[in-house]
């Protein structure tokens, strides 16, 4: 005797079981989200003081143009992230948002 072809995902009474994990996926990026997104103007309370060093590094870039292979100030660290950083602020400011 021969059995139908049934696909492996399928189930007893024909339901899709893709919905609970997509479900589950959507309600925890909405959470996250959420606790990211409250009151994101006055959290995080202020800078740390290693953002602070890169927007000092940043500000030197904008201002005087300067170019380094690395930056000494707070220890020392590559340049990648403050020539990104230094790109976030020309196009929105140097705030504390560029960094």
């Amino acid at each position: 005797m021969t059995r139908p072809a049934v696909p492996p995902d399928a189930t007893v009474d024909g339901s899709d079981d893709r919905r609970a994990p997509i479900a589950a996926l959507t309600f925890a990026l909405a959470v996250a989200a959420a606790l990211r997104l409250f009151d994101l103007d006055r959290l995080p309370g202020g800078l740390h003081f290693d953002l602070g060093a890169n927007l000092l590094d940043v500000a030197d870039i904008l201002d005087r143009g300067t170019r380094s292979v690395y930056f000494t100030r707070n220890n020392g660290r590559e340049p990648l992230i403050v020539y990104m950083q230094a790109v976030s602020a020309a196009a929105i400011g140097l705030t504390p948002f560029a960094a």
